[in-house]
């Protein structure tokens, strides 16, 4: 990083300067690629015993605390572990010098690192950050004033009486105070711009001029900036005109480096969001392929159903419609069969024969008067021979008693009823 540094200070209307500063080492390459450029303002509590050795014991303790950074420690937990250690310098300071809890100061320091502002704060020293012709304040003052306006805002108290209260400008927080400890921390750093710069100082700067002034001061070397701002504040000559410090500092770098960090940060999110795509694409085109193999499955097996049934059918009803020749034989056996079942009940009809011996004739006559098989003229309607009925038992003559049959009219027992042979 390329580190530009101004500062100023002045001990305004008071006899003793209880304001203190100080600077990491930009020379350190090595923490700078991990720590980053550090900077502190502290301002020792006026009125109060040993104020001087207060803020300069806080600086003097959160720089050696920092420098203990490691590169795998995060800037955010350095700057929280620096500021407990600078309250326990106070405190034990004022335990030493029998002035414990009456001995106290506030701190604000700043790190940029890589284009990063990270910061944290006690009291109400600020921390500003300057951007194309803009101041912004970027910690909390910890005053009564705070209170004051919540109690106007709740509707307790005027807006007239929260400014002229004396109290106003008391501390609710600093460093060797007894009981819990309020500070400001950085949850998340800011992202530098190019020419954007740090600045840190004591209440008797930001009383003393307006943030339309000290924007005016900073248009070129940053010590000359905060000389201005310093001779600005002096020229107001106030009554009591508390000390006086400011400190500047930037890195020349963020320019590209911001340019950089935007870049890797727009890849990063193009990244992600390819990334994502990919991801809900794959989900999709997952889904999508089960369902249609779902239903491809479904709609086969529908089809082969009946696919299936048809086939049994056309099989079940395909084998007594295929003639085979065993088909045929039984056939022929079942006709043949038939036939002798059939002249078991009846006489075969034989040509040349007239009557039957013994009974009575089994033809009718024609419209000719004569017996046979048909007639050969086809112009004539043939007569069906009259045939007994199977499934009547034939009718015989039953000679009257007392009388003998003669011979001629018994059947034989080697015969069958019409006298043929068996």
């Amino acid at each position: 990083m390329n580190i530009r540094v101004g500062n100023a200070q002045h001990i305004g209307k008071r006899s003793e300067q209880q304001d203190a500063f100080g600077f990491s080492d930009p020379k350190e390459k090595v923490f700078l690629q991990h720590g980053g450029f550090l900077g502190v303002v502290a301002d020792g509590m006026g009125g109060i015993a040993n104020g001087r050795a207060a803020g300069r014991a806080a600086v003097r303790a959160f720089l050696e605390a920092y420098r203990t950074k490691t590169p795998q420690e995060s800037i955010i937990a350095a700057l929280e572990r620096s500021l407990e250690a600078a309250n326990q310098a106070v405190v034990d300071l004022g335990r030493d010098s029998s002035a414990e809890g009456a001995m106290g100061t506030t701190l604000a320091a700043a790190v940029i690192h890589e284009c990063l502002l990270y910061w944290i704060s006690v009291g109400d020293s600020r921390v500003y950050l300057l951007r194309q012709n803009s101041l912004t304040q970027i910690t909390v003052d910890h005053t009564y004033a705070r209170e004051l306006d919540r109690e106007v805002a709740e509707g307790r108290i005027s807006r007239e009486e929260a400014l002229n209260h004396p109290q106003r400008g008391g501390l609710t927080s600093f460093l060797g105070m007894s009981g819990k400890l309020e500070a400001d921390r950085c949850l998340r750093p800011v992202v530098m711009d190019q020419d954007d710069c740090v600045i840190l100082c004591s209440d008797g700067i930001y009383r003393a001029v307006t943030e339309e002034e000290i924007c005016g001061a900073f248009r070129g070397d940053l010590n000359d900036a905060c000389e201005m701002i310093m001779e600005r504040s002096i020229r107001k000559d106030r009554n009591q005109q508390d000390n006086l410090t400011v400190i500047a500092f930037s890195n020349c770098d963020c320019g590209d480096g911001n340019l950089n960090l935007r870049k890797g940060l727009w890849i990063g999110v193009l990244g992600m969001a390819l990334l994502a795509g990919v991801v809900i694409a794959w989900l999709f085109g997952s889904r999508l392929y089960t369902n249609l193999h779902l239903n491809a499955g479904a709609g086969a097996a529908v089809k082969s159903e009946p696919a299936k049934a048809s086939e049994k059918s056309l099989t079940v009803s395909a084998k007594p419609s295929v003639p085979t020749s065993a088909a045929k034989k039984n056939e022929n056996r079942s006709k043949t069969a038939d036939g002798q079942m059939a002249g078991k009940d009846r006489a075969p009809v034989r040509p040349g024969l007239d009557k039957v011996q013994g009974g009575p004739s089994p033809r009718k006559p024609t419209d000719a008067g004569h017996e046979g098989a048909g007639d050969s003229n086809p112009s004539r309607e043939k007569a069906a021979p009259a045939q007994a009925d199977p499934r009547q038992p034939s009718i015989k003559e039953v000679p009257p008693s007392g009388t003998q049959t003669p011979d001629s009219m018994k059947t034989p027992a080697n015969s069958g009823e019409d006298g043929s042979p068996r």
